[in-house]
């Protein structure tokens, strides 16, 4: 399965703001899962109760900083645009890639 950059975002920002994956119709279980698994593999996330399956999630230091460097909406979209351009999708871009877009939008104002 490939890492999806948008699903990574929607996950975090859900979890931000309700504590919880989120419901993402557009994506499988199994993706969602594999998502899952990798925020927490990378410390991005973590479960509000220890290793309970039913625990809320929370966002770690790390997962804030990866969140601010994917930019809010207006950002997200410029990332998507100039990805576009070069024949690329944001989804499959590296966070890197996608912050260092986020970093110019935001310096050019």
């Amino acid at each position: 399965m490939r890492r999806d950059l948008g699903l990574v975002r929607s996950i975090l920002l859900s979890i931000r703001d309700h504590g919880t994956i989120g419901f993402h119709p557009d994506e499988g279980d199994n993706a969602i899962a594999f998502h899952k698994n990798m925020l927490i593999n990378a410390k991005f996330i973590q479960p509000v109760w220890g290793d309970c399956a039913e625990s809320p999630f929370e966002l770690t230091w790390d997962g804030h900083e990866v969140l601010d460097g994917l930019g809010n909406d207006v950002e997200w979209d410029a990332v998507k645009e100039i990805c576009k351009s070069l024949g690329c999708k944001a989804e499959h871009c590296s966070w890197e890639f996608a912050s260092s877009v986020v970093q110019e939008v935001r310096a050019t104002g």
